[in-house]
């Protein structure tokens, strides 16, 4: 009978269950980003200096008037649809998925670029 039975005998299944989804879910990921050869990540001068070219090219800001740990709205005054725009166009640059993520700051964004994988 069910309802007789303790809680505590269901501790071992709930336990082999996150043992279960920590083997098959998140070992092969964490495999994957361990396996990444460092040299795979794009260097950080490269990526704010591509960043840079970007605002340039789209929001004619010059690369001194703004420094890195630039507010996007405040410094640089991107309003929210600029803001997606440019993500859009840094992702397309980078070959990344860049939306989804709420930055605030330029440093934010070269940060998760530098930082991803993938970016070419």
């Amino acid at each position: 009978n069910w309802s007789s039975t303790p809680l505590t005998a269901f501790a071992p299944l709930e336990m082999s269950r996150a043992l279960l989804f920590r083997r098959l879910v998140l070992a092969p990921s964490l495999r994957r980003l361990s396996s990444v050869p460092q040299a795979a990540f794009l260097p950080r001068e490269e990526v704010v200096k591509r960043v840079r070219v970007i605002l340039f090219d789209q929001y004619f800001t010059t690369t001194d008037s703004y420094s890195e740990t630039a507010s996007l709205e405040d410094e640089l005054r991107l309003d929210a649809l600029s803001q997606v725009d440019l993500l859009a166009s840094l992702g397309k640059e980078f070959a990344i998925d860049l939306q989804g993520e709420q930055y605030y700051s330029l440093k934010e964004i070269v940060d998760a670029i530098a930082s991803h994988p993938r970016a070419k």
